[in-house]
């Protein structure tokens, strides 16, 4: 298939942003156990998990464009 690579990569980045869901929901319902520094550290680490991922499926989505765009223009440039 056509971008195989590409959509994986796709696919794995949204398997992760559904794990910091998962983890994010998992902090709130155990909100009313944890200390202040816990919710702190907890919280954190969602955020960096999360920006990491958006910074994750910008590159990988810039590599599908590039390499759909790529492979594209040698048929525009056939038809002029």
């Amino acid at each position: 298939m056509k971008y195989w690579t590409e959509l994986m990569q796709l696919e794995d980045a949204s398997i992760e942003l559904e794990s910091a869901v998962t983890t994010f929901r998992a902090v709130n319902c155990a909100i009313d156990q944890l200390s202040t520094e816990e919710m702190q550290i907890a919280y954190w680490n969602v955020e960096k998990q999360l920006i990491d991922l958006q910074e994750r499926i910008a590159a990988d989505f810039q590599n599908l464009f590039e390499t759909i765009r790529d492979n594209d223009e040698p048929k525009k440039k056939g038809k002029k």
